[in-house]
């Protein structure tokens, strides 16, 4: 699955140089070991955020790069000001295994988003649903 959705990433966007795969439960971090995806280099987060944007940005930048990172997602302000390759998470995308990061990625929604695209996940499963919510499935209108 996460080959599949590695490549399918990769694909639709032809530009994109690095796909941020969080695993805060490290419930695949066994399938990490054993991944291998064409045309895609995997690197995995050491706690060491300089040494890895060098990598990045320097010796991997004409590269297609999964990079896997054991840890939570930024999720309030002081974690995203925190968060050392934050620059180089906005400028790519982040692999969404589950249903709703999918909506999320299709509208474009932010991850703040999320518990509601989730609330309403069982409706939003089906394509007429989302085309008739297009117009408010949006950053600016999705609201409680």
């Amino acid at each position: 699955m996460i080959a599949e959705k590695t490549q399918d990433y990769f694909s639709r966007y032809p530009q994109l140089r690095t796909l941020f795969f969080f695993d805060e439960q490290k419930e695949y971090a066994e399938t990490i070991e054993q991944l291998s995806v064409s045309g895609v280099q995997l690197v995995k987060w050491e706690d060491n955020p300089f040494t890895l944007k060098v990598r990045l940005t320097d010796e991997l930048k004409n590269e297609k790069v999964l990079l896997y990172l054991p840890m939570k997602h930024p999720s309030n302000q002081d974690e995203y000001h925190n968060f050392p390759l934050m620059g180089l998470l906005i400028a790519n995308k982040e692999l969404n295994l589950d249903d709703s990061g999918t909506v999320l990625e299709e509208f474009g929604l932010g991850r703040h988003q999320k518990a509601l695209v989730e609330r309403y996940m069982s409706e939003l499963k089906y394509g007429g649903v989302k085309e008739v919510c297009k117009p408010i499935l949006t950053s600016q209108k999705l609201t409680e």
